[in-house]
């Protein structure tokens, strides 16, 4: 026998061991002949697994340096991309000394987790030596609308 009963409301997180899951509705059914539970939900938003703190509803911003092979290998595409991912906003943009540079505002968690990734991951094609972070500091509100590429 089968029975079917909704999951949660809708909006929540769903956390599984590697993944946060933003969902907007779904079903779980429980097959007990076979003692087995399967769900299925609708996924808005798929992001990293990090740890929820009380700095959930924080704001933050940090401008950062990259230095390295950063310039030519499509790093500010691949920022801008991550950041948008993460539903961050801000800016990047190359600089007359090799370096690319920016400034990043968000959720405290998700700004934390893209300074780690500019300073370990960026573009498939880059080399990063050293990443500069400066001005961290809580904000009480967004300075931009969206993420982009300066020229």
């Amino acid at each position: 026998m089968s029975t079917t009963s909704p999951l949660v409301a809708s909006g929540s997180w769903f956390k599984s061991q590697s993944r946060r899951i933003l969902f907007l509705s779904g079903s779980c059914t429980y097959h007990s002949q076979k003692r087995r539970l399967s769900c299925q939900i609708a996924a808005l938003s798929i992001l990293p697994a990090l740890e929820m703190s009380s700095y959930a509803t924080a704001l933050k911003s940090v401008d950062y340096e990259i230095f390295g092979e950063v310039q030519g290998v499509f790093f500010r595409k691949y920022t801008e991309e991550q950041a948008r991912k993460l539903g961050l906003v801000g800016w990047v943009k190359n600089t007359a000394r090799g370096t690319v540079t920016g400034q990043v505002q968000g959720s405290v968690e998700n700004v934390n987790f893209m300074m780690n990734w500019l300073k370990s991951v960026g573009s498939p094609m880059s080399r990063i030596d050293k990443a500069q972070f400066s001005d961290e500091r809580e904000i009480s509100k967004l300075d931009f609308n969206n993420f982009s590429t300066r020229y």
